[in-house]
């Protein structure tokens, strides 16, 4: 019985890991789109090269997230 439960709290703990990059990701692409958004409204290139940064790593991570499994 406590194997089962340990085993299972290690899954827990990694979906909750995954679930919290899933959120990092989603936020850093929201941010870049909105900033995108500013910019363009606004024509601020910095905030529009700002955007793309943020895009970028949201970009990245995402892919590094479904390729690796993190």
């Amino acid at each position: 019985f406590k194997a089962a439960s340990e085993k299972l709290e290690m899954e827990g703990e990694r979906a909750a890991r995954r679930a919290a990059g899933s959120a990092r990701t989603a936020f850093m692409l929201m941010l870049g789109s909105g900033l995108a958004a500013l910019g363009g409204v606004g024509k601020k290139k910095l905030l529009w090269l700002a955007s793309l940064v943020l895009a970028a790593g949201g970009a990245a991570a995402f892919l590094v997230a479904l390729f690796l499994g993190w």
